[in-house]
């Protein structure tokens, strides 16, 4: 659970064979993308063991019920275009050199992102999966409160402010 717990956003940049452990370690990441030609299996059961690292705890808060009881009981292989269409990840690229321009790209893009308030986002929506919509708007209203106040977004703010009045 470390992966999921990272106060930072882990960004999975698939290419090749996903199986097994890879597969419970990408379940654990907050963003998933991949090549067209990556391939994915969740091949214990084949193997006649159960999946114990994740995969079947956090892939019902990612794919389809549907989806994770057919990939999990059959060990069938699907491909990166199979994973994209069930949601397994949230882009495809055509090679391992564009996959990981574009995983460099979105990593860039949120690092310029004020921290906390990406911090924040990361841990309220880890939240939300284990309680209640209350206790989220609860969790989130205590956590703006406290961001409001910071430098960070003060500054944010003024820049959002200059971009829109120039």
């Amino acid at each position: 659970s470390a992966i999921e717990n990272c106060r930072v956003p882990v960004i999975a940049a698939i290419h090749g064979v996903c199986v097994g452990g890879a597969v419970d370690l990408i379940s654990a990441c907050d963003i998933r993308i991949c090549t067209y030609s990556a391939v994915f299996s969740i091949l214990e059961t084949k193997l006649g063991i159960v999946a114990d690292m994740g995969t079947l705890q956090r892939l019902p808060n990612i794919i389809s019920d549907t989806h994770l009881k057919q990939l999990a009981l059959t060990s069938d292989f699907i491909s990166g275009i199979k994973a994209k269409k069930i949601n397994l990840v949230s882009s495809n690229h055509l090679t391992k050199k564009t996959l990981h321009k574009a995983a460099e790209k979105m990593a860039n893009k949120i690092a310029g992102l004020p921290n906390i308030a990406v911090e924040g986002t990361k841990s309220t929506i880890n939240f939300a999966k284990d309680h209640s919509v209350e206790l989220g708007l609860e969790q989130i209203a205590k956590l703006n409160s406290e961001l409001l106040l910071s430098d960070q977004t003060v500054a944010a703010l003024e820049m959002v402010k200059k971009k829109h009045t120039s």
